[in-house]
């Protein structure tokens, strides 16, 4: 386990800061204001893989921990006036285990799954309220779910298969700053974080000559329309917008190689 440190943003120049503001950006402990760094990270990860029974069971698996420091923030200061500024810091962490067997000649199985904590680690206050607190979810999906299956033959003198795979994401109830009753965008009717999400994916193919495939596939064939986000168009707003994945797609795919 080693770390692993990288700059994963580019610096930048913010419009000159008036004078008006000095008090503001000494309170977030920003000199100037004029410029900003890069964000960095810093990364363990542990890891393994192994093979067992004549390497017909695979597995891999590994855990993760980011330091993410530095973090660009867009901030409007009380001033009025708006700018860049590395102020935050982050946690992410989890992991991921993934298992592939085959139990039979031209039958895999796969099975992934993973767990992701990623919240800031700190609070920032500009002028009454959090620009964030502590604790604050990044957002991301804290569990990913995946199994396959494909089993791949012989139709007559040509190569074929047939596979399927269910995915899903599971939603991340936060917290968000607007269920945060300090926060200066808190939405008392906003309750729901990120949507959990699943579809069910089918496809089967086959070789029409050595350099031409033909498929036919079913995107989430289950037709899940799951809501992937719902929230008011403006703060405690009567008018709601939202969106859901893609709802099922079938079709045909010719793939030429040359």
């Amino acid at each position: 386990m080693a770390p692993t440190p990288r700059g994963t943003g580019p610096a930048g120049v913010n419009k000159a800061v008036p004078d008006i503001c000095a008090a503001d950006l000494a309170v977030l402990g920003i000199e100037g204001g004029n410029t900003y760094d890069s964000d960095k990270t810093k990364t363990y990860e542990l890891g393994v893989k192994s093979a067992f029974f004549d390497r017909r069971v695979s597995f891999q698996a590994s855990v993760f921990h980011t330091k993410w420091t530095d973090i660009q923030q867009q901030i409007r200061l009380p001033c009025a006036f708006s700018l860049v500024a590395n102020t935050a810091s982050a946690i992410s962490k989890g992991g991921d285990i993934n298992v592939v067997v085959h139990p039979v000649d031209g039958l895999t199985l796969s099975a992934a799954v993973g767990y992701t904590d990623a919240y800031y680690d700190s609070t920032i206050i500009v002028g009454t309220a959090p620009l964030v607190f502590k604790g604050q979810t990044l957002g991301a999906t804290p569990w990913t779910f995946n199994l396959s299956a494909q089993y791949e033959f012989m139709l007559g003198e040509r190569d074929a298969f047939v596979r399927g795979q269910w995915s899903s994401k599971s939603a991340n109830d936060g917290p968000y700053p607007y269920q945060n009753p300090g926060s200066s965008v808190y939405d008392p009717t906003r309750t729901q974080g990120s949507y959990g999400t699943s579809q069910l994916d089918l496809r089967a193919g086959m070789d029409m000559t050595p350099e031409v495939t033909l498929e036919l596939y079913v995107e989430n064939a289950l037709n899940n329309v799951s809501w992937t986000t719902n929230a008011p168009v403006y703060q405690a707003g009567p008018l709601w917008t939202g969106a859901t994945i893609k709802p099922r797609v079938i079709g045909i795919q010719a793939t030429a190689r040359y």
